[in-house]
C-alpha cells in the first residue's frame, strides 16, 4: 500500500478543517484510503515555454479540430494563477520530416517541414514563427500578435492535413529545438513543455533506409523498425501483441536519446513537463490494411475521435520522465476536453500550486472536524526538511495548511489547495514533495 513519508512533525489542518491529529507523522498505512503526491519548484519563475508537436497526416483532421476547440481549457489552469497568465512563448512544429532520400505518397525527399515552427504564415502574428505573450515592465502584457490568445493559436495549430504519413515526433521535437533551426524559443529559467498530439507512433529513424521498404510496408514499416514485442517471431504474423516496446540498435532511433537530449537543454532538468495524447499504447493487434499489407489496427473503439493506433515508442518517452513531470492521455475520446485540462494541471505545478483532486481522508474520525494528513518536504541539493503544518499562530515558518481556493482550483471538486506560509524566500533551487491521505 502507499506510504506518506516518515517524518518527525506534526500533520494536521487548521486553517479550513479544525482539530489536528494528535501525533507525529510517521510511515503510515494508508488502509483504504489514497496519496495524491506532488512535486513542486519553492522558488518558481513566471517563464513558460510550450512547443506543441501537432501529427499533420490525413487521419487527423477531427483531433486537431477538437485540440484547438479545447486549448482554452489548458489555458484556464494558467489563468487562474496568481498574477494570472505566465510569460508565454507556444511553438508548434510537425512530424513531418519527409523521408529523405526516399519519396512515397506525401512524404518527400527534401525534409518535409523540417522541424521549422508553424507560426511565420499565421496574418494574426505578423511573421512571428512563434508566439509570444508576456508581462511587460509597466504592468501590461506583451503580445506578438493580434486578437485573442486562443485566435492566434488556432492558427498557429491549423497544420493542415496532406504531412507525411510517416510520422518522426520525436525528431522533429528535437530537431525543432537544435539551434539554428528556429529563432531562439527557450529561456534559461523557464518551464519547458512538450505537448504531442498524434494517433500514429513515433517513426523517427536513424538510419533512412528503413524507409527504403515504404512502397511495400507501408506504415508497418514503422512498427517492424521501431518495436519489439514478446515471443513474437514474426512481427506481421496477425493476432494480439503483449509486452510491445522500442525497439533499441536498429534502424529506429532510441527513444532514450530524445528523453536525454530534452534532458539536457535545461540546467535543472525537473523544469520539463511531457504531455502526449496518442492511441492506446497497451492495445496491440496485427491485421491487414486495404492492399492486403501488414499493419497495426487502430484501437479505438466507435465514439471516439478518429482512428489511433497504439503510440508504443511515444509512451516510452513520455514515461521515462517522472510522474510529477508527465501526463499521458488517449485520443479514445469524444473531445480532447479532458486531456487539455489534464495538461494545465499538470503544468500549473511548475508555478507551485498544488490542488487535491479529492476530498482529504479523515485520519481520526473520533475527534471533531476533519483530520486531514499530509506530508511536506523542502529538498534543496539532496537534503531534505520536513515543514510542519501551520498548528498554530505559532508554529514555526514555514509551514503548510489547505485552504479554499475556488478561482485557482477551479477545475477541482473541492476547490482546495496545500499552500506554504513562509517569511523568508526559500532557498535557491528548492523543491516541495507534498503527499497528502486523499479519500
Amino acid at each position: 500500500m502507499p506510504r506518506l513519508l516518515a517524518l518527525a512533525a506534526p500533520a494536521c489542518l487548521t486553517t479550513l478543517l479544525g482539530a489536528c491529529v494528535d501525533r507525529q507523522v510517521t510511515s503510515v498505512d494508508t488502509g483504504q484510503d489514497s496519496v495524491e503526491v506532488g512535486v513542486i519548484p519553492a522558488n518558481p519563475n513566471r517563464e513558460l515555454d510550450v512547443l506543441f508537436v501537432i501529427d499533420n497526416s490525413l487521419s487527423m483532421v477531427e483531433e486537431n479540430r477538437s485540440l484547438v476547440a479545447n486549448f482554452g481549457r489548458l489555458l484556464a489552469p494558467l489563468r487562474a494563477l496568481e498574477g494570472g497568465l505566465p510569460d508565454l512563448r507556444i511553438a508548434v512544429v510537425t512530424p513531418d520530416l519527409g523521408i529523405a532520400p526516399h519519396a512515397y505518397g506525401t512524404c518527400d525527399d527534401r525534409g518535409g517541414d523540417g522541424g521549422r515552427f508553424h507560426g511565420a504564415t499565421c496574418a494574426a502574428l505578423g511573421g512571428n514563427p512563434f508566439l509570444s505573450d508576456v508581462l511587460g515592465p509597466d504592468g501590461e502584457r506583451v503580445r506578438n500578435y493580434t486578437g485573442t490568445l486562443e485566435d492566434a493559436f488556432s492558427c498557429m495549430a491549423d497544420v493542415g492535413a496532406d504531412g507525411c504519413g510517416f510520422e518522426q515526433h520525436l525528431a522533429a521535437m528535437a530537431k525543432a529545438l537544435t539551434p539554428g533551426v528556429n529563432p531562439e524559443l527557450l529561456r534559461p529559467d523557464a518551464a519547458l513543455a512538450v505537448v504531442i498530439i498524434a494517433d500514429e507512433d513515433d517513426c523517427s529513424a536513424a538510419d533512412p533506409s528503413m524507409f527504403g521498404s515504404a512502397a511495400t510496408l507501408g506504415d508497418f514499416a514503422c512498427h517492424r523498425e521501431g518495436v519489439v514485442c514478446d515471443d513474437d517471431p514474426d512481427p506481421a504474423a496477425p493476432g494480439p501483441k503483449t509486452g510491445c516496446r522500442p525497439r533499441e540498435g536498429a534502424r529506429a532511433a532510441n527513444v532514450q536519446q530524445f528523453v536525454d537530449g530534452l534532458r539536457a537543454l535545461k540546467s535543472d532538468p525537473r523544469r520539463i513537463v511531457v504531455i502526449g495524447i496518442i492511441g492506446d499504447p497497451d492495445e496491440v493487434q496485427i491485421g491487414r490494411d486495404m492492399a492486403g499489407r501488414p499493419a497495426v489496427l487502430a484501437t479505438c473503439p466507435e465514439g471516439g475521435l478518429g482512428a489511433s493506433e497504439p503510440g508504443i515508442r511515444l509512451a516510452s518517452f513520455i514515461n521515462a520522465f517522472a510522474p510529477e513531470q508527465r501526463a499521458l492521455a488517449t485520443l479514445c475520446t469524444s473531445d480532447l476536453a479532458g486531456a487539455m485540462a489534464q495538461a494545465g494541471t499538470l503544468i500549473r505545478q511548475q508555478f507551485g500550486y498544488i490542488c487535491l483532486e479529492r476530498e482529504p481522508a479523515d485520519r481520526n474520525p473520533e475527534l471533531d472536524g476533519v483530520q486531514v494528513e499530509c506530508s511536506v518536504v523542502q529538498e534543496v541539493g539532496g537534503i531534505e526538511t520536513p515543514i510542519p503544518a501551520c498548528a498554530s499562530a505559532g508554529t514555526t515558518r514555514p509551514c503548510w495548511s489547505i485552504a479554499p481556493d475556488p478561482a485557482t482550483c477551479a477545475e477541482t471538486p473541492h476547490h482546495l489547495r496545500l499552500q506554504i506560509d513562509r517569511t523568508e524566500a526559500a532557498p535557491a533551487g528548492a523543491y516541495l514533495t507534498i503527499q497528502c491521505v486523499v479519500e
